[in-house]
């Protein structure tokens, strides 16, 4: 078993014999440039995944801001219809005065209320950006 040695033993032995040439035939693998190859592939990698994720929130708060613009409109229209309806007394449709205050005051504070918020989601305000500009 002596004669026949496994790979790694052989190695050792070699290693322990202070031979030259098993230090030129076996250079030592390149660890700091592996690293910095790695990093720069993991910094690379997290870039992309950031471009993708804006790319997928520019694309979102597009669609959200068109469906919000479209309920905006409606809701408003049809508090003008109404307004109308009830001012013409179209089809004998009335409302009391104060049904009609509370309905117009409520119906604006609820699409300014949803439009500030939405709006404040599509359009954060970095405090990085605030500060340089001060």
């Amino acid at each position: 078993m002596s004669g026949q040695q496994t790979q790694p033993e052989s190695r050792i032995l070699l290693a322990a014999s202070h031979d030259a040439a098993l230090v030129e035939d076996t250079p030592l693998p390149d660890f700091e440039n592996d690293l910095a190859e790695h990093r720069l592939q993991v910094e690379f990698d997290a870039l992309k995944h950031q471009v993708q994720a804006s790319v997928d929130t520019h694309k979102l708060r597009l669609s959200y801001a068109r469906r919000l613009f479209w309920l905006v409109c409606s809701w408003l229209a049809c508090v003008v219809i109404a307004v109308c309806f009830s001012g013409f007394h179209v089809w004998g449709f009335s409302l009391s005065d104060a049904v009609l205050i509370a309905f117009i005051t409520t119906t604006t504070i609820n699409i300014v209320g949803l439009f500030f918020v939405v709006a404040k989601w599509l359009f954060p305000s970095n405090a990085s950006t605030t500060q340089e500009g001060a």
